[in-house]
């Protein structure tokens, strides 16, 4: 008898962990908007601190936990202007495009992150317009 109840407990509980967690948490914010900034690339040496920055915009739309937009990053040492889609969880976001990928995090009216075009990572700052 104590086995079968064992034997429950341990599948109750089971049943308990699998509903409660391992899937993407769902997005805690909308992303929607204008996104305006800056960006920074830095020398993994660090020989040179800083080898680029510039401008930053984004326009995204979101549903559910899919982003598509457009993205354009001018500056000293780029001008990239790229349609971009990704994914939202929680309030991050992962961007890709042909050329570029990069990691969101934002809260409210801010974001930050790091954007990589042709394997380059430049740190961005981003404040949504209203």
């Amino acid at each position: 008898m104590n086995r079968q109840l064992a034997i429950g407990a341990l599948a109750a509980m089971l049943c308990g962990c699998a509903a409660a967690g391992g899937g993407p948490a769902s997005p805690s914010a909308d992303a929607t908007g204008m996104w305006v900034g800056t960006w920074s690339l830095h020398s993994p040496t660090l020989r040179y601190p800083e080898i680029g920055s510039g401008s930053i915009y984004i326009e995204l739309k979101q549903a559910g936990d899919v982003v598509t937009g457009d993205l354009k990053m001018t500056g000293s040492t780029t001008s990239v202007l790229s349609s971009v889609e990704g994914t939202v969880s929680g309030s991050a976001i992962i961007v890709k495009s042909q050329y570029l990928s990069g990691f969101l995090d934002f809260r409210n009216d801010d974001m930050t992150g790091v954007i990589s075009e042709n394997g380059r990572p430049a740190n961005v700052w981003l404040r949504r317009q209203r």
